[in-house]
């Protein structure tokens, strides 16, 4: 122990001597959380250092990245306001989830969202044509992207630049359900192993802020239909059908600013990336022939209004 150590054999510690302590040496307690404490910091200052040379070629906006996470559509906020004395006891947690694939450029443009669920045609899809949603649905029986969903999906992807004449890099983790394929206008870049959770864009906040967007939309239908409704928020809950959650889904994904995806990309180091490109063109057009002789035309004007004023 400490205080044996410096010889304090009748040291007794209060607990407002702990606080001071704490407080003294700014110390706080904190829950450990996320996967950064993995990170191997050489490892992501090698690939920010590479990343540049990696990208080389591709202009900011056709550089994508993607990334996949789940949704629990039917599980509210575990936070709530009562009475100092109530009993705030909660219920069984519900295990209902979706799937959510997001997908972004660098300059904020965003791809349709692919969501995924267990059912093929759920009842509220009865009288809904799956093709006219808003998201790209599919479905298997873990409600979770495999091989084959992502290489329907990332063929699409593919298909969509070559309609648009445009070729991508598109930067992912290393899961094994992303595999690398061959694809004309689609360049697949895996992120080092252990490292997403700082290298990766899309979980540097955009992931985060679709689900707060998302239920904060699911917060505010629930306290809508309480007030017409004799049922409790928990039993309510119960009756959120995945319809609804891809609604919310989608105008979540709406919602998410461009500045937001930009800032979320150059904590990653792609500022990097875009200032290299700036440099690029510069030089580029220093040394080209109009650029030349429209600066030795400038300096001729120039040398010709001083000899004027002189006179």
């Amino acid at each position: 122990m400490l205080y044996v150590q410096l010889g304090l054999s009748d040291f007794k510690g209060s607990n407002g001597w702990l606080e001071k302590f704490l407080k003294i040496h700014n110390l706080v307690c904190k829950t450990m959380s996320g996967e950064r404490g993995n990170v191997n910091n050489d490892t992501v200052s090698s690939w920010k250092e590479r990343l540049p040379h990696i990208c080389e070629g591709y202009e900011p906006r056709d550089i994508f990245n993607m990334d996949e996470s789940g949704i629990f559509f039917k599980l509210g906020r575990r936070t709530t306001y009562c009475v100092t004395d109530a009993d705030c006891a909660g219920g069984k947690k519900a295990k209902n989830r979706i799937t959510v694939a997001l997908c972004a450029s660098m300059t904020g443009e965003k791809l349709t969202p692919l969501v995924i669920r267990r059912c093929a045609k759920p009842r509220c899809f009865k009288k809904v044509n799956v093709e006219s949603l808003p998201v790209t649905y599919r479905f298997n029986k873990k409600a979770w992207i495999n091989s084959n969903l992502f290489a329907e999906w990332v063929k699409g992807v593919d298909r969509k630049m070559r309609c648009q004449n445009r070729k991508i890099l598109l930067s992912m983790d290393n899961a094994s359900s992303h595999q690398e394929l061959d694809l004309a206008n689609v360049k697949i870049v895996k992120l080092p192993a252990n490292c997403t959770s700082i290298l990766q864009p899309m979980d540097q906040g955009i992931i985060q802020a679709l689900k707060l967007k998302f239920y904060k939309q699911q917060s505010q239908c629930i306290i809508s239909k309480m007030e017409n409704s004799p049922l409790s928020g928990t039993e309510l809950l119960k009756e959120v059908t995945v319809l609804d959650t891809i609604y919310w889904i989608n105008r979540a994904w709406k919602d998410i600013t461009s500045t937001c995806i930009k800032r979320c990309f150059e904590k990653c180091g792609f500022d990097k990336v875009g200032e290299q490109k700036i440099t690029a063109t510069m030089k580029k057009m220093m040394k080209s022939p109009s650029h030349s002789k429209h600066v030795h035309r400038r300096s001729t004007v120039a040398a010709f209004r001083t000899s004027s004023t002189r006179r």
